[in-house]
């Protein structure tokens, strides 16, 4: 049931300006900013239909499935569609690598150098865990005005800390050089083991808050 749950709510967003935002973090590189917010208002975008928390609960209520069930589902639909955008996003960043080592005389940031990190791994790994901070604090069952509002402190969090790389560590955190990618890579990894943690402290605060509107 949860599968057939994931199948109906994917199938429901699978149009083509779904896709076409979803390949936007391809070509990040040019509008990284950009691409930042859109990340972040992600969750808020894909559960734009239910402006009421009321509405979505009845519905709930009618489906022949467990109360972890439900919980699970719509935090995965949201995990795997963020998951889905990281991945491209990477794309766009081993292009901007391909391009930086090959095409030496352009610089990909050159409007906002020094403000803004490159479309690089550090950057995937801090919006890997301003997206776990979000699915750990947001109520995914509550209305879109409380729902956006946790993901504008999810987006404070990623800039202020985006702040701090470019003004205190952008030897080893910023651009697209070899020598310091393993600093860039255990960023990556610790915002990947950051998301897959906070997502599942979502999940357990999910499910109680679940089951007390029951």
């Amino acid at each position: 049931m949860l599968k057939k749950l994931l199948k109906a709510q994917l199938k429901l967003e699978s149009n083509w300006f779904t896709l076409f935002v979803l390949l936007m973090p391809l070509f990040g590189f040019a509008v990284v900013p950009l691409i930042c917010l859109y990340t972040l208002l992600l969750p808020n975008y894909l559960l734009r239909s239910e402006t009421e928390a009321s509405a979505a609960m009845a519905m709930y209520l009618q489906l022949p499935m467990k109360r972890n069930d439900v919980v699970k589902g719509r935090l995965l639909y949201v995990a795997l569609w963020q998951i889905a955008v990281c991945a491209s996003f990477l794309l766009g960043a081993l292009f901007g690598f391909v391009l930086n080592a090959f095409v030496t005389d352009i610089d990909l940031n050159s409007v906002y150098s020094g403000w803004v990190l490159d479309q690089n791994l550090t950057l995937l790994g801090i919006l890997l865990l301003g997206m776990g901070f979000h699915n750990a604090i947001t109520d995914l069952f509550s209305s879109y005005y409380k729902r956006f509002a946790a993901s504008i402190s999810a987006i404070a969090l990623c800039w202020v800390l985006n702040t701090l790389a470019v003004k205190f560590a952008s030897t080893y955190l910023y651009g697209y050089g070899l020598t310091f990618m393993w600093v860039r890579a255990i960023v990556f990894v610790v915002g990947a083991g950051a998301f897959c943690g906070l997502t599942y402290v979502g999940y357990k605060k999910h499910l109680k808050k679940f089951a007390a509107k029951l």
